[in-house]
């Protein structure tokens, strides 16, 4: 146990690693733009670059690790990640950074499916609510890490590196998980071999393309007729995927009897509903703190502190949410429902007066629920997914997480800037933040909702992997 608890540490961090660096370019933009003379096209590409390629990315990267090594493969995608780092903070132009950051977000998209089906693959479906609780918990922490240290390095200007200090922090990272994974982490792989769905990955790919990028940049080219036009073509090619992916069978990139397993499919919607609640808030909650009330980014990010506290807290309930299952789930839903009904009566009240810590309460209550939710879902979907399929259903939930997020941005962003138009008042902001925060509420509703058609909970089954040796 101790040792598969080790290799476990060894991954997570990794993935600690990915969420901090998704959030730690958000607060250096500025200083970026000074630097290269980066454009506003660039700037955003910094952002949306990694972004798109994490996703498209995502599917294809859990297979790989299924038929070539979880281990091989989480280890390529973390010496590519680490390389990049080194070429994002040696950028001379904004097209060289825009460049590194989508490589980065690819490398990403090999590490982070690997941790899961990894997962997974060494603990029995009883064994793992410690280890999906932990995953929970960092996720949060991973973001506000990002925004805080950004900020910080930023300002501190070590060596008078400025913002290239936020990716050279990588590289030793980068490096250390490198040498533990070699010594820690075991190989591990799907009995029945086979070869990489070339027309699945090329299909998919483009599918997850052209719906992920027009929601991610919709709402700053004001919805143009040809964001619409790549979601009508994403649907086509998804239609396209799914047939041919019926053909294939088990050698597909994504095997169709993955959503075949309630637990998967059911599972899959709930995480895509919860995430637009998250996505929708992160958006509104950045823009009316810095642009109405004119905090600082460190004060922005930590407004956001309370959300990790309470994810800590829900850890500690993790074991427990995860033997309960389904109730846990729909306990979950409902209080971070809870938490943001009281988030909007805050926001209310204080008007311009907001400071802080004023949110910490809600925040705290919906980091709690976070938790409560997360935890015995990530068990739950993935409980009677064969072991040879881990990665490819490991992919595809991150990759709904993704998605989910995404849209919550593109909705949220539609209501909010609906409301404040240009150069608003602050009242005005907080009508729309409080406004927007009615989807937000939705979302969780309908993840409550959904969550009812789970599996009532985890049974445990015999394993199915091969494990090979260092």
């Amino acid at each position: 146990m101790k040792k598969r608890s080790l290799a476990m540490a060894v991954l997570v961090v990794a993935q600690f690693m990915d969420l901090m660096d998704a959030m730690i370019t958000n607060v250096a933009l500025p200083s970026i733009r000074r630097d290269l003379g980066a454009t506003d096209a660039q700037l955003e590409w910094t952002l949306t670059g990694y972004i798109l390629a994490f996703a498209v990315v995502l599917i294809t990267g859990g297979r790989l690790g299924d038929l070539f090594g979880r281990r091989h493969i989480f280890l390529i995608g973390v010496t590519i990640f680490t390389l990049a780092s080194i070429g994002a903070a040696a950028a001379h132009s904004g097209g060289e950074l825009v460049t590194t950051r989508i490589i980065q977000g690819a490398a990403a998209a090999l590490m982070v499916p690997q941790v899961l089906a990894t997962a997974q693959v060494l603990f029995e479906p009883h064994e793992r609510g410690k280890i999906f609780g932990l995953m929970s918990a960092l996720g949060g922490v991973g973001v506000l890490t990002g925004q805080l240290l950004g900020g910080w390095l930023v300002v501190a200007d070590i060596a008078g590196l400025g913002w290239r200090s936020i990716f050279l922090i990588n590289v030793p990272v980068g490096v250390a998980i490198l040498i533990a994974t070699r010594l820690l982490v075991p190989e591990t792989r799907a009995e029945r071999g086979g070869r990489l769905d070339g027309v699945g990955v090329v299909l998919l790919s483009a599918t997850v393309f052209s719906l992920v990028f027009p929601l991610t940049v919709g709402n700053s080219v004001d919805w143009a007729w040809w964001t619409w036009g790549l979601i009508g073509v994403a649907i086509v090619l998804a239609v396209a995927f799914v047939a041919v992916e019926r053909r294939r069978g088990d050698l597909a990139l994504l095997p169709p009897r993955l959503f075949r397993s309630r637990g998967f499919a059911v599972g899959s919607l709930v995480q895509l509903a919860y995430q637009v609640g998250w996505g929708s808030f992160a958006l509104m909650l950045g823009l009316y703190t810095q642009e109405a009330l004119h905090f600082s980014a460190l004060e922005a990010g930590l407004v956001m502190v309370p959300v990790t506290v309470g994810s800590f807290i829900g850890t500690a309930l993790a074991p427990f949410a995860a033997r309960i299952g389904r109730p846990a789930v729909i306990i979950g839903a409902g209080v971070q429902m809870l938490g943001f009904v009281a988030y909007a009566i805050v926001l209310s009240a204080s008007g311009a007066a907001l400071g802080v810590w004023s949110l910490a309460l809600p925040l705290g209550i919906a980091g709690v629920g976070m938790i409560l939710l997360a935890v015995p879902l990530m068990g739950l979907a993935v409980a009677q997914v064969d072991t040879d399929q881990a990665g490819a259903a490991s992919g595809a939930f991150a990759m709904f997480q993704q998605l989910g997020y995404a849209i919550g941005i593109a909705v949220a962003g539609i209501a909010f800037f609906g409301v404040i138009g240009s150069h608003a008042p602050q009242a005005v902001y907080q009508q729309a933040i409080v406004l927007g925060n009615v989807i937000t509420v939705i979302a969780f509703a309908a993840a409550g909702v959904a969550a009812i058609a789970l599996p009532a909970r985890v049974k445990s089954r015999a394993p199915e992997q091969t494990l090979l040796s260092h």
